[in-house]
C-alpha cells in the first residue's frame, strides 16, 4: 500500500506566507504614486513660488522707484521755490555817484539839492530811514525826507527823492555822508552818497 505524501506544514505556510507577501507588494506598488509625477508636480509648485516670489519682488522695486522719484521730485521743487525766494531782494541806490559836491556857498546863507533814491532790485525796500546829518548839512525839513517823498518803504523799480540843505557859517569845505539803511527783503542792507560843500566870506566874491 503506497503511503500519501504528506508536506511538511512549517513549508506550506511558507509558500501561503511568500505569496500573499508578494499580492501585498503588487497592491502597494499600484496604489503608490510614481516617483515622475511627484518629481513633476514638485517641480511645477517650486517654479510657481519662484515666479510669484519674483513678481511680488518685481513690484516692490518698482513701487519703491516711483516713490523715491516723487520724493525726489517734491524736493526739487520746493528747492527751486525756496531759491526762487530768496533771491527776490531790494537793491537801493543814491543818485549823483560818486559824491556830491554842492560848491561854493556864501557864509549865512543855504542851497538845497534833491537826491533820488531808486530801488533796482526784484523786492519791496522795508525801513528804510536815513542817517542823521550835522551842520552845516540837514535834511530840507529837519528831518528826513526834507520835503521829499520818500517813505520807509520803496516798491520793486521804483524811485522817490529826499532833499538835503548845505548852510555854511565859516569859510571851510564840510564833508558829510548820507546813509540810508533798509532790509532788503530777507536782511538789513544800506547805500550811502558822500556829500561835501565849501562856504565863503560874503565879500570874497567866491561864491
Amino acid at each position: 500500500m503506497t503511503k500519501p505524501l504528506r508536506r511538511p506544514i512549517s513549508r506550506l505556510w511558507l509558500f501561503i506566507g511568500g505569496a500573499a507577501g508578494a499580492l501585498s507588494l503588487y497592491a502597494l506598488a499600484s496604489c503608490a504614486p510614481s516617483s515622475s509625477t511627484t518629481a513633476s508636480s514638485s517641480h511645477t509648485d517650486s517654479g510657481t513660488d519662484t515666479n510669484t516670489v519674483a513678481a511680488i519682488a518685481n513690484h516692490t522695486a518698482t513701487s519703491s522707484s516711483t516713490n523715491t522719484h516723487i520724493e525726489t521730485d517734491t524736493q526739487t521743487q520746493t528747492q527751486t521755490q525756496t531759491q526762487t525766494e530768496t533771491s527776490a531782494t531790494a537793491t537801493l541806490t543814491i543818485s549823483d555817484s560818486p559824491s556830491h559836491n554842492f560848491g561854493n556857498v556864501t557864509d549865512g546863507t543855504s542851497v538845497s539839492y534833491t537826491f533820488f533814491l531808486t530801488n533796482s532790485g526784484s523786492a519791496t525796500a522795508t525801513g528804510i530811514s536815513a542817517s542823521v546829518l550835522d551842520a552845516p548839512f540837514s535834511y530840507g525839513g529837519s528831518s528826513f525826507p526834507g520835503g521829499g517823498d520818500c517813505s520807509s518803504t520803496l516798491a520793486a523799480n521804483g524811485s522817490c527823492t529826499f532833499i538835503v540843505k548845505f548852510a555854511p557859517t565859516s569859510a571851510v569845505t564840510s564833508n558829510a555822508t548820507v546813509t540810508i539803511t533798509y532790509v532788503n527783503g530777507s536782511t538789513s542792507a544800506s547805500t550811502n552818497r558822500p556829500i561835501l560843500g565849501t562856504g565863503v566870506d560874503p565879500g570874497s566874491g567866491e561864491s
